[in-house]
């Protein structure tokens, strides 16, 4: 099965690849390090550690959905999770990485697992309301668990950013950050590729030119950036945000 985001093998090649260099910045991190701010208002690295551990988790009880058929949810509630990730930044800095690097080691063995004809089912999402949507099983997971692997790995604020980011997946990013705010109704498109440097922002009935690298795009569409490295002829609308 191949979609336009890529087959599961693809996808879980580049949640292994985002994993590693993940966990070896995890690895290097000193402990009075988690206790300083992270890229997320309101958050110490601490926090983002146990959010990617405990979003492992999640995304895993999306596998067991896949294998099962039978929706499970990824949190217990919007409520519950806020309280275990409260609850587990303030835990010991050794228990904090190796929960990280654990649940994530745990989450590939989980999908490098599957039966192959399960990635080609499709599965109920659910977040605890009425008739979930069906979603595909190769798809929906890996995505939300490789946006969610980088995205926070550049969140913890150690030198890691989008620069850092393969050609191959940032593109990936990029069309899926695309997609997902294009839902919104803010449409983000490249100029034609004699210029590939210049993109075509609309948002609210008003068009404006941004000139700047994907990387630096990817930044400021995704909050990571208020637009730093851009040029741009105005001001720029504060894009929706990806939850």
């Amino acid at each position: 099965m191949v979609t336009e985001h890529g087959s599961p093998h693809d996808l879980l090649a580049e949640v292994r690849s985002a994993t590693e260099r993940l966990t070896a910045t995890v690895e290097r991190l000193q402990d009075d390090r988690l206790a300083e701010p992270s890229l997320l208002p309101g958050w110490v690295r601490a926090h983002v550690l146990t959010h990617i551990a405990r979003n492992a988790d999640g995304v895993r009880n999306l596998l067991l959905a896949v294998r099962s058929g039978v929706a499970v949810r990824m949190y217990a509630s919007p409520t519950a999770r806020a309280a275990d990730i409260d609850a587990g930044s303030s835990r010991p800095p050794d228990v904090i990485r190796a929960d990280a690097v654990e649940s994530s080691r745990r989450f590939l063995l989980d999908a490098e697992c599957m039966p192959a004809d399960r990635w080609h089912t499709e599965i109920p999402f659910s977040s605890g309301g009425s008739d979930p949507p069906r979603v595909i099983a190769g798809i929906r997971p890996l995505e939300m668990r490789l946006r969610e692997v980088e995205f926070h790995h550049v969140d913890l604020n150690t030198g890691y950013s989008f620069a850092d980011t393969p050609d191959s997946l940032l593109e990936h990013l990029m069309a899926d950050t695309v997609r997902r705010l294009g839902r919104d109704g803010f449409s983000v498109r490249p100029m034609p590729e004699k210029d590939p440097d210049r993109w075509i922002v609309e948002s609210a009935g008003e068009s404006l030119t941004v000139q700047g690298a994907a990387r630096d795009v990817l930044a400021w569409l995704s909050g990571r950036s208020d637009g730093a490295g851009l040029a741009i002829p105005r001001s720029l609308p504060a894009p929706p945000s990806l939850g």
